[in-house]
């Protein structure tokens, strides 16, 4: 039963604190009073608060029940169990590790399928962990010699930063802005991501754009146009996630498939020995 809880004694007083200080910071992150915790839960107010005290130490189905509730991300969801004295609920594995074999696998075949045009997977921070050839040439191209690593592996910040595709981007105002607001959503998803927080902060940091935002004329959203010396593309982005519901490492993992949004980049790629 959900509703049922432990009276704590000395041996589990430092864990029912220290859970309830996970619980008391992530309800505060989502703006919920103990009241509407309990609704939305659906446990009496009281024991939310017992729960937060430390008077109350959560059982295995509690912890997994509220932080549903809350909507957390598995990483940190296994940051509750450990709070309360439980093991990890969810796995953590490499994604080239032998358990997630087939999910590597899996994933490598959808970025092969999407040749010759570009796709790629990134993890929470958009960090590129794996890459098509197509994706691979386009980043060389938008990457100049002198970027650093961090620049270069990183989806968004080779797009905006100032030795990046910032130079490229002809709608840069309305894709700047775009990241911007995608990032703080994400950031409100998973608040004490530091590497999340530390890309918002730098991508907020890049110098505004030359050109306000414009409105759009009809194509689909995400879509960016890349100047280069010779020729221009249009693109426009989906993303796409792994349904994984108990690997901390697949669930966070995102693939992003760029599409032709005109014929000339169509013909370009349709064409090109990538």
């Amino acid at each position: 039963r959900l509703g049922r809880f432990h009276t704590l004694g000395p041996v589990y007083s430092d864990m029912g604190q220290a859970f309830g200080q996970q619980l008391r910071r992530w309800r505060d992150e989502r703006r919920l009073s103990q009241l509407q915790l309990s609704v939305r839960a659906e446990v009496s107010q009281r024991h939310i608060s017992h729960l937060e005290t430390g008077k109350a130490q959560p059982s295995r189905e509690m912890v997994d029940h509220l932080s549903r509730t809350l909507g957390l991300p598995l990483r940190d969801t296994n940051v509750m169990f450990e709070a309360a004295g439980f093991a990890a609920r969810h796995r953590s594995d490499e994604l080239r590790s032998a358990p997630l074999r087939v999910v590597f696998s899996a994933v490598q075949r959808v970025l092969d399928a999407h040749m010759p045009f570009p796709a790629y997977v990134v993890d929470p921070a958009w960090d590129i962990v794996l890459a098509n050839p197509a994706a691979m040439d386009l980043g060389h191209r938008l990457a100049g010699p002198d970027c650093p690593a961090t620049v270069r592996s990183n989806a968004v910040r080779v797009m905006l930063d100032p030795l990046a595709g910032r130079n490229f981007v002809r709608n840069l105002a309305e894709v700047q802005q775009g990241l911007v607001r995608r990032l703080e959503r994400e950031m409100f998803a998973s608040p004490r991501d530091d590497r999340l927080r530390e890309l918002l902060g730098d991508i907020s940091d890049y110098p505004a754009p030359k050109q306000p935002p414009t409105a759009t004329g009809g194509e689909p959203a995400g879509t960016f146009y890349l100047d280069f010396a010779t020729h221009s593309e249009a693109w426009f982005s989906t993303l796409a996630v792994i349904d994984a519901p108990n690997d901390v490492t697949v669930s966070e993992l995102q693939i992003e498939s760029l599409f032709p949004a005109d014929d000339a980049t169509s013909e370009r790629y349709s064409t090109s020995s990538c």
